[in-house]
């Protein structure tokens, strides 16, 4: 008896279709591929590290709303940066506008730094 007439005896007491040997493998490799995936997600995101800072704008001082002229600023550093000294990185400034403060969209609407971790590990 051949192993696929022995597969169907099997599969058809259960009441299923029989599985190839050609599709036990590929589900195989899948699901593999999956697990892989899914345990060697943590090791490949690095972590950077988001810092805030104050800086000085000359143009602000004496404005007529008062404002302090110092404003806060979040610098994301990517993973390795403090150690690379003489790599150079690709610079990305976003500006958030007068009405609201830079804590609403790094927290609420960007989601950093875990996004901009995402974003390098793709």
């Amino acid at each position: 008896m051949s192993i696929q007439s022995q597969n169907e005896k099997t599969c058809s007491s259960v009441g299923t279709k029989p599985f190839s040997m050609l599709m036990r493998i590929r589900v195989f490799f899948s699901v593999y591929v999956l697990v892989c995936g899914v345990l060697l997600s943590g090791q490949v995101l690095a972590q950077g590290t988001l810092e805030q800072i104050k800086v000085f704008g000359p143009s602000l001082a004496g404005n007529l709303e008062g404002d302090d002229p110092e404003r806060d600023v979040f610098v994301y550093l990517p993973n390795g940066y403090t150690r690379a000294t003489d790599k150079r990185y690709p610079v990305i400034y976003f500006l958030h506008g007068y009405a609201v403060g830079a804590e609403i969209y790094v927290n609420g609407v960007l989601h950093l730094p875990d996004s901009a971790d995402q974003a390098i590990a793709a």
